[in-house]
């Protein structure tokens, strides 16, 4: 397996990893691969945010972003990591808290000192230490648990 992170500074210095990860992202039949190849596309990522790629013999099998806002807004809180997606053929092998860590990571790189996630799972992210915090409408008017978890 193998894991890509696509932030704007790398992105401006190899543009043909846009086309590349557009592509992909696209192919993927959850709304979420097509926002994020969107964003890649619109050189929308900002300069704290990443979307972070698994790869197995260059098939994307998961990807997840950081990401400086989500879709619950006005919140006081960033970063958030959001779109957490593995290829149904790959669940159950853990591989969504891999890239939650990933992000974790990340997030703690750049400074951060807590991560949240905005979700309508119950127990996913708990396993990761993640704790609810708030509940709120997302921009569909659906509803959502905020998650908090500190980190260092």
């Amino acid at each position: 397996m193998e894991t890509v992170v696509l932030t704007a500074k790398l992105l401006r210095q190899k543009p043909a990893l846009v086309t590349w990860a557009t592509t992909l992202l696209n192919k993927v039949h959850w709304q979420a691969g097509p926002h994020l190849a969107k964003l890649l596309a619109g050189a929308g990522l900002k300069k704290t945010e990443c979307v972070i790629l698994l790869l197995q013999n260059d098939a994307l099998i998961g990807f997840c972003a950081l990401v400086d806002q989500d879709i619950v807004l006005d919140t006081d809180y960033a970063p958030f990591v959001s779109s957490v997606y593995v290829d149904p053929a790959f669940r159950g092998q853990g591989l969504s808290m891999t890239l939650v860590g990933l992000a974790e990571q990340r997030a703690q790189a750049g400074g951060a000192t807590a991560l949240y996630i905005v979700t309508q799972h119950t127990g996913l992210y708990e396993h990761r230490g993640f704790k609810q915090i708030g509940v709120g409408k997302d921009i569909f008017d659906r509803p959502m648990r905020l998650l908090a978890k500190k980190l260092g």
